[in-house]
């Protein structure tokens, strides 16, 4: 009898494995693959025990962790390709050996494994060494630019001969184009590994290959991959979960070296992307692609793992430390199960990447861990490891238990660590001490120091809950700064539009006239006067030029804009009902957008929802603090957007905040504001829903030079005169303020330890919330 080749033990395994179990499917593996023989004869292929596996796995009858374990053992490929045999390796009566006929190519290639926005990988099969490959190739629409950097990422793979990085064995080039054969890794990647344990632990228990150990064991495999090629000077660019695969034996790959390069300099002549100052918005306006997807061109990498000057398009200053950057936010996603830039669009990942705005964890981790993550993405090239081996080298140093550079030990937690390691000679030295009478000091120290490291674990803990709820605000302010720039972004448009024809406008006197008022003006509570949703209040500056009239017209297209910043709904709003119209909802008292206007550099302003108005005769938007605040923010400091104190509005009398955003012409000059206001007792209420322990006072501070309290919890507004801003007040502790100039976030004991101020920076509005903590409440809740 001839004997069966050595992959066919596989299925003999495989049957093996499903007797062991209990399973049905052991006694059914003969119909079956009786069945598949058929079918494959009948078409004129040759069964396989690869083929048969991917009959079993989409009739889903084994799971494709099963798959592919047994198909890598299937893909030894020693015999003849047409070897027809039944499931336990016995060739079928009257087959013999032989081949079916001559390869077309030197790959065959099978099916396809993936695409990306340069090639496209097949699973192929080396007709010569008999093996299944991976097939990269290169799309044929591509330029020659993409040309080079595919032939640059083979030989750039190629030569980091590491046992973590997959190997390439050729590079083919013929009429069809240009591709390059490597590796075939079967398993599951990084991103996968998150997501599975994720649900494990939402489930109540992780097996072995989804413990923090396990995810750690792979990020330090990722890491000496990386730290290789850095000694070989070479940058990933594109380090993510999605781009590190792990095979069914735990081996695991760092994958898709198409964006790497080596250290010479080579894209130093590129020009940087200035994000505030639209650069990346034009660069990005028709681009469709997810913030996980890599882009290429000016800024080169995915957005969600970008590094902050990697972000900026700074590719001069992108380096090893960039990498690091990218690690530091796969450490984010391990230990913590959750992205660190959760954004839905890729402008908006694209910012948060560059100001390094990281979502705060939704679970607490040791905080060595998040030391760790903290250093290896800190917002500064020079303030991160000096190395990735050294990032990987920390990590090890907190699996081993011993102190972390990330955060070095204090003397209790020193002596803790003494104490842990030696607990034979503590215990001995314990015993000897009950005889002279002192133990009871020794095991009060020891106490002591498990107090102080619980209490340093309960700080730990307020930083993270403050986080938190920074988040939530930022999510609250975001919108409205959001909403500011978009219409902002119209009225640019709108600005550099052709002049118009004469446009019907309502103004001042006509609003006045109950004759001369839009036809749906109506009574309205909120507002307390007639509105009308329907048409704007139009207005000009004395002595306004032609200019201005022509901007007025312009501006009076931008009221479909403004009109939809009322649809969009806010983050922990009120939500519009069903049935009830926009215009009702205008002007009813749930809507938190109160006033939208947009005001050009000539004195044209057009402010909606339409309404009587208290502005003077001699009313110039221009002068206005609003307006002149955004303008200096712009001047002085180069930012696009300000906020106003909170002031009295003089026409429906609540207490509002401006969010204000400039309007550039084309040489970067200011053409105009667009703003919205939005009530401060709305603004008031979120900002801390925390009910946190020993809380007295929340503040909202704006980061100015220096900083000032934008905003305070509870405070008595009720003597603030209409049109006049509320008094700014003094933060009471003087250091805490000096503290938070410093550091983005932190716990800070004041008033002799009476008290705690917690703080964390809003960097995406501007703002850092803090909050007033009473020491001795908050510990004894713990």
């Amino acid at each position: 009898m001839t004997a069966a080749p050595p992959n066919w033990d596989a299925l003999r395994e495989l049957q093996a494995e499903l007797s062991a179990r209990g399973s049905a499917l052991a006694e059914q593996l003969r119909p079956l693959w009786q069945r598949y023989a058929a079918e494959a004869g009948a078409s004129g292929a040759a069964p396989s025990p690869e083929g048969f596996l991917d009959l079993l796995l989409r009739e889903q009858r084994i799971d494709p962790y099963t798959h592919a374990r047994y198909s890598a053992r299937a893909a030894l490929d020693l015999g003849s390709p047409t070897l027809r045999v039944d499931v336990e390796g016995r060739p079928l009566q009257g087959e013999a050996l032989g081949v079916a006929g001559p390869l077309d190519s030197h790959y065959d290639v099978l099916a396809p494994l993936g695409e990306g926005g340069m090639g496209t990988v097949h699973v192929a099969r080396d007709a010569t060494l008999r093996r299944r490959v991976a097939l990269k190739t290169l799309h044929p629409d591509q330029d020659a630019t993409a040309l080079s950097r595919f032939v640059r990422e083979a030989q750039i793979t190629a030569q980091l001969d590491h046992p973590y990085v997959v190997p390439v064995y050729a590079l083919e080039s013929d009429e069809e184009g240009v591709s390059y054969a490597m590796k075939l890794v079967r398993g599951r990647t990084l991103a996968d590994l998150v997501e599975e344990s994720e649900a494990q632990l939402a489930a109540g228990q992780l097996d072995d290959e989804h413990t923090l150990d396990a995810r750690l064991d792979a990020f330090l495999k990722t890491c000496d991959a990386v730290a290789f090629a850095h000694e070989r000077g070479v940058i990933h660019r594109d380090l993510k979960p999605a781009n590190v695969m792990i095979g069914p034996f735990r081996e695991l790959y760092v994958l898709d070296w198409g964006l790497a390069r080596v250290m010479a300099g080579e894209h130093a002549d590129q020009p940087e992307v200035d994000l505030e100052k639209g650069g990346v918005t034009k660069l990005l306006a028709d681009c469709k692609q997810a913030p996980e997807e890599t882009l290429a061109g000016e800024i080169v990498g995915t957005p969600a793992y970008m590094s902050p000057e990697q972000a900026g398009g700074e590719l001069g200053s992108v380096g090893p430390a960039s990498d690091q950057f990218a690690l530091g936010l796969i450490l984010h996603e391990l230990i913590y199960l959750a992205r660190p830039y959760p954004g839905v669009g890729l402008l908006a990942v694209l910012l948060r990447a560059q100001e390094r705005d990281i979502e705060p964890p939704p679970r607490a981790v040791h905080p060595e861990l998040a030391a760790i993550v903290a250093r290896a993405t800190a917002l500064e090239p020079a303030e991160r490891y000096a190395s990735v081996a050294d990032l990987a080298e920390d990590v090890r140093r907190h699996l081993r238990g011993v102190e972390t550079r990330a955060l070095p030990d204090g003397p209790r937690q020193r002596l803790y660590r003494w104490m842990r390691d030696r607990q034979t000679a503590v215990l001995a030295g314990v015993l000897a001490l009950v005889f002279l009478g002192i133990s009871a000091l020794v095991w009060t120290r020891v106490a002591h120091a498990r107090a102080l490291e619980q209490r340093e674990q309960a700080i730990a803990d307020l930083s993270q809950r403050t986080s938190r709820e920074a988040q939530r605000l930022a999510s609250w302010l975001g919108h409205f700064r959001g909403q500011t720039q978009e219409l902002a972004g119209a009225t640019a448009q709108a600005l550099r539009s052709p002049a118009r024809g004469e446009a019907r406008a309502y103004g001042i006197a006509d609003f006045a006239a109950a004759a001369r008022r839009p036809a749906d003006s109506a009574p309205s509570a909120r507002y307390k006067r007639p509105i009308s949703t329907a048409e704007p209040l139009a207005h000009l500056a004395p002595e306004a030029g032609p200019e201005a009239q022509a901007d007025l017209a312009r501006l009076l297209t931008v009221r479909a804009a403004m009109k939809s910043v009322f649809q969009v709904p806010v983050p922990g709003g009120a939500r519009r009902a069903p049935g009830l119209s926009l215009e009702d909802w205008i002007r009813g008292d749930e809507a938190l957008v109160h006033w939208v206007y947009v005001a050009s550099a000539q004195g044209a302003i057009v402010l909606y929802p339409g309404a009587t108005s208290e502005w003077p005769p001699d009313y110039d938007p221009t002068q206005r603090t609003w307006y002149q605040r955004a303008l200096k923010a712009w001047r002085e400091r180069g930012e696009v957007h300000a906020w106003t104190p909170p002031y009295r509005d003089t026409m429906s009398g609540a207490l509002v905040v401006s969010s204000v955003h400039v309007v550039l012409g084309p040489e970067g000059e200011v053409v105009g504001t667009a703003a919205l206001d939005f009530p401060i007792d709305d603004l008031s209420q979120q900002l801390w829903a925390d009910e946190l322990p020993g809380l007295e006072q929340v503040y909202l501070l704006e980061l100015t030079q220096p900083p000032r309290v934008l905003l305070r919890r509870g405070a008595d507004t009720s003597r603030v005169a209409q049109g006049q801003e509320v008094d700014q007040e003094r933060f009471p502790f003087p250091a805490g303020l000096r503290q938070i100039q410093a550091q983005s976030a932190g716990v800070l004991r004041v008033d002799e330890d009476r008290k705690l101020v917690c703080w964390q920076r809003i960097a995406s509005v501007g703002f850092a919330l803090v909050g007033l903590v009473d020491a001795e409440a908050y510990f004894s809740s713990r």
